[in-house]
């Protein structure tokens, strides 16, 4: 084993590895002998040729069952009473990638399982880290019944206890540990692979991984249940590699192969996933795991970093609001609230915009809104034939306008890209 030392002074190790079990490596899976000597230093060592094959090429079968989890069927049967009651449910997560992924998810799950009534939060970055306090009491004050936390929540013993205390149980998703090996005795139940007691298989999995596996529990009877994990698994990727946590482990690797599988598979009709997209320099359908590390995962947590995380839910989620608005099923989504009055007044804490009939207009803190018959007076021709209209002139000319100049920027994006695989080309053949 020769053995040196790099100018950072760390200490680095030339494995030369068993020759056996590198060659053994080498037959069975069809690799090259750098590639098998690779996976030969890899620790703990691979008990089988077939565990080494599954590492190589890891799938949605390399899932383990989610009830192998410490705490996993406590969560199920109490998120599941929830439903049954429409209690009130608040998901609280961290603003970084894995807390915004888990976040989706878990919102996903519950909109899935057709429970309308949720609510969800991610602190501030400026005001405050984990589940605080202040997101306890704002919890207790709007009647929430049960908070579901994600990537935080483990090391939050005083606002777990506050929130139980007032008759709102807490149950914590979260992959951290307190220096002192303990989880919460107020929260209801805690599930966390590290805890003491849990003999989950994958010790490693993200937050956003465990808010999966809660999945998995919940969805298991439907009947579109593998295609929907797929489709969760796009998140689950995103946020586990982004939290830089540990791929060894044979369920991670199926996590992100399974997740950037289906990522790249998106037919691109979500207009928020293609900005983020458009924006990284990432291309659908050749998306990998160096995408999320340096391009994907940057731009989600600025947004936590810079302003609100909440800006990434908006992002991914803001698609549905047309959809729903099209298929006139409003009413359905779990971010808008529906109102039948002759009047409405709203209170908020800050003035801000509102959209009025799809305009942004700049109010203050109070709005009223009100209903009046007859209110706007419209000047029509009684004689004119509606048949003979025809589009309006200027609207037309923007359109095709815009479109021309979407064709333009399309043709230079392609130019660019040929120039650059080019400039490649030369680079090669020059040794450059």
């Amino acid at each position: 084993m020769e053995v040196g030392q790099t100018v950072g002074g760390l200490s680095w190790e030339k494995f030369d590895g068993a020759d056996d079990y590198v060659e053994e490596i080498r037959r069975s899976c069809g690799v090259s002998e750098f590639l098998a000597k690779c996976l030969a230093s890899l620790e703990p060592r691979f008990e089988s040729m077939e565990e080494v094959r599954a590492f190589l090429s890891p799938s949605m079968s390399d899932y383990f069952d989610p009830y192998l989890m410490k705490g996993m069927a406590e969560a199920v049967a109490r998120l599941r009473r929830a439903i049954s009651a429409h209690e009130h449910i608040r998901i609280v997560t961290d603003y970084d990638a894995d807390g915004t992924m888990s976040m989706l998810i878990l919102k996903a799950m519950l909109k899935i399982l057709k429970h309308a009534e949720q609510t969800h939060y991610i602190p501030n970055r400026q005001e405050h880290y984990g589940f605080s306090l202040m997101a306890a009491q704002k919890a207790v004050e709007d009647g929430v019944e049960l908070i579901v936390t994600a990537d935080i929540g483990v090391k939050d013993e005083a606002a777990i206890g506050y929130a139980q205390s007032h008759g709102v149980d807490v149950i914590v998703l979260d992959h951290h540990l307190p220096d002192g090996g303990g989880v919460p005795r107020a929260a209801y139940v805690v599930v966390c692979p590290p805890q003491e007691g849990c003999t989950y298989p994958n010790p490693h999995l993200a937050a956003c991984g465990i808010s999966l596996k809660l999945a998995q529990a919940m969805l298991a009877d439907n009947k579109y249940y593998a295609r929907i994990i797929a489709s969760m698994s796009k998140m689950a990727a995103l946020g586990t590699v982004a939290d830089v946590v540990s791929l060894r482990n044979i369920e991670n690797r199926a996590i992100v192969a399974t997740g950037l599988a289906a990522l790249n598979e998106m037919k691109g009709n979500n207009a928020g996933v293609n900005a983020l997209l458009n924006a990284s320099g990432a291309r659908l359908g050749a998306i990998r795991s160096e995408d999320v590390s340096f391009r994907l995962a940057p731009l989600i947590n600025a947004a936590g970093r810079m302003a609100s995380a909440m800006h990434v839910i908006d992002l991914i989620e803001a698609p549905q609001i047309s959809i729903d608005m099209f298929n006139k099923t409003l009413d359905k989504n779990s971010r808008i609230k529906t109102f039948k009055c002759q009047k409405l007044h709203i209170h908020r804490s800050q003035p801000g915009v509102i959209h009025y009939d799809g305009d942004p207009v700049m109010t203050g803190e109070e709005i009223d809104v009100e209903i009046r018959p007859k209110g706007i007076k419209i000047i029509v021709n009684p004689f004119a034939d509606r048949n003979a209209r025809k589009p309006n002139a200027i609207q037309s000319a923007a359109a095709e306008l815009f479109n021309q100049i979407n064709e333009i920027r399309d043709d230079i994006n392609r130019q660019g890209r040929r120039f650059q695989a080019w400039s490649k080309l030369i680079q090669r053949k020059l040794n450059l």
